[in-house]
């Protein structure tokens, strides 16, 4: 069965968010009080260690590619370490877009307890679990609906 998460699938997926935020980014206002408050969340949030953690796992599954110049996979993880910072700066707009002022201050001081710090410290190996047990769960599934359509096809004299 493939795998639902490969690195060109990450790469389309960046890619995609990146032009979403770039536009809504160029469209935006000057910094408000509240864009400094989100900047301060996505620091307390672990944004950027976070998502180079995700992506590090999509590169350990990751194989070379014959069709990958030689060093492709070795820099693009340092250009993506290098720049993790502009990705993290056009997520601004997207949660200026969805959250008002007074929920990103509660996020704020939410993240800033005891409780928000150990969902921050936890969050990797939850979703680490989640992946695999969903992996399991999702092949657990199409066993039986496999099963139901052996079922159901007709017999053969």
């Amino acid at each position: 069965m493939r795998r639902l998460c490969s690195l060109p699938v990450l790469i389309i997926v960046l890619v995609s968010v990146l032009g979403a935020s770039v536009a809504q980014a160029q469209a935006a206002p000057a910094d408000s009080l509240k864009r400094v408050t989100i900047r301060r969340l996505l620091v307390v949030q672990r944004t950027d260690s976070l998502m180079l953690a995700g992506i590090e796992s999509v590169f350990a599954q990751q194989r070379p590619s014959p069709d990958m110049p030689a060093g492709f996979l070795d820099s693009l993880r340092s250009r993506i370490h290098r720049d993790i910072g502009q990705f993290v700066e056009l997520l601004v707009p997207v949660y200026d877009s969805l959250y008002t002022a007074t929920e990103i201050n509660d996020l704020l001081a939410f993240y800033q307890t005891k409780l928000g710090q150990r969902l921050l410290d936890t969050q990797p190996q939850l979703v680490e679990s989640a992946k695999a047990l969903g992996q399991r769960w999702g092949m657990q599934e199409a066993s039986s609906v496999l099963m139901d359509f052996a079922k159901q096809s007709p017999k053969r004299p």
